[in-house]
């Protein structure tokens, strides 16, 4: 294996890949010491960090422990009973983001760790990322060491791959996509209707131009249902939508101080901004700061995603909530109807909450120069 430093996430993914097999296939059995980080990565060629990325990965998984005087100890067992260990849950999540710094899949983990806590059942919660765009296997799918699995797709790649599934070995429960595999119980949000609650405030606070920062999309994903909802809301008021007013949303904040500079240079400029995904919500505040756009003197604003930032800002802002603790319960109590053979449900759609803060205001108060 070769690294020549411009693909780290490749390679450590290699790394934990290799490590996993040795492990699955018993070259390195329970209470075994793993090789040093420098053994390892003299090993695969690669450097200390990619090396400390995949014992990272491996620890999350459930695989091995960090001991203390003993270093990376493997603790996988093949063929130990479930009693042992309880109703142990593979944790999927299909993410080219890094999952370290991506707050949404944080507060879902943090969720499910919390209600698997609370319950009586004894979950055990066992995580593994994996870039299925890079068309990545999830070895918890086919690892006798879980009970079941929860997969969480967001790239495209990823909700193909979960509509594909076809043989599956154990209870396999899908989140975050609505799926057409109706083979796997689903639980998701309505991003549609959430979006509906967001753009229908803003026009009945009087709001006709509406601006909306979003990313690209593909069908079936969270920001294509989200920004099918603003179009429908739109029309269904009267509004009609000037293409100038969608903003390709980034999080280099750069780029979005110069699409909301442009934004606002338009006569008559938008009166309020509807923000689809939450990771656009800090570079679209930043942008209107330095822009000199006062919220909600000169803009309304409403974000999809209740991010911790979005209620401490000076100025809270009013958010679109995803019920990600309710999430958590619905997916471990489908987990567990699913293992005691109960029909549980097929489908289960949680609404969004819309939470009004002080980001928004009246049309008709929003000065005339300033429209």
């Amino acid at each position: 294996m070769e690294n020549n430093g411009h693909d780290a996430g490749v390679a450590y993914e290699e790394v934990a890949d290799e490590l996993k097999n040795e492990i699955f296939t018993g070259v390195h059995t329970r209470d075994h010491r793993l090789p040093s980080e420098q053994e390892l990565a003299r090993r695969y060629s690669t450097s200390r960090w990619a090396v400390r990325r995949a014992l990272d990965n491996l620890v999350q998984q459930g695989l091995i422990r960090k001991v203390p005087s003993r270093g990376n100890v493997v603790v996988y067992s093949k063929g130990r009973p479930a009693a042992d260990r309880g109703i142990r849950v593979g944790v999927i999540a299909d993410s080219f983001l890094d999952p370290l710094r991506n707050s949404y899949l944080q507060d879902l983990m943090r969720q499910l760790a919390i209600y698997a806590a609370a319950d009586s059942h004894d979950f055990n919660l066992v995580h593994e990322f994996v870039d299925m765009k890079r068309h990545k296997w999830p070895s918890l799918l086919g690892s006798p060491e879980v009970d079941a699995v929860i997969l969480i797709p967001f790239s495209r790649e990823g909700l193909d791959f979960v509509n594909g599934l076809t043989t599956l070995e154990k209870p396999v429960i899908s989140f975050g996509r609505e799926l057409t595999n109706k083979n796997i119980p689903q639980v998701y949000i309505d991003h549609y209707g959430g979006a509906v609650d967001a753009v229908t405030y803003l026009c009945q606070l009087g709001h006709s131009r509406i601006a909306a920062v979003s990313h690209r999309r593909y069908p079936g994903s969270p920001s294509y249902h989200r920004m099918q909802a603003y179009h429908d809301t739109m029309a269904a008021f009267g509004h009609a939508i000037d293409p100038s007013w969608m903003v390709e949303g980034s999080v280099n904040y750069q780029r979005m101080n110069m699409a909301v500079s442009e934004l606002f240079k338009l006569e008559p400029p938008p009166t309020a901004i509807f923000i689809a995904d939450g990771c656009h919500l800090l570079p679209t505040l930043h942008a209107l700061t330095e822009n000199r756009i006062q919220m909600p003197g000169q803009v309304s604003v409403v974000s999809y995603d209740d991010v911790p930032e979005a209620a401490n800002y000076h100025v809270p802002v009013t958010t679109v909530r995803q019920p990600l603790d309710r999430a958590a319960e619905a997916l471990l109590n489908e987990v567990l109807a699913r293992i005691e053979n109960q029909p549980g449900r097929p489908k289960t759609v949680l609404q969004a909450e819309l939470t009004v803060r002080k980001s928004c205001g009246m049309c008709n108060a929003i000065p005339a120069e300033s429209r």
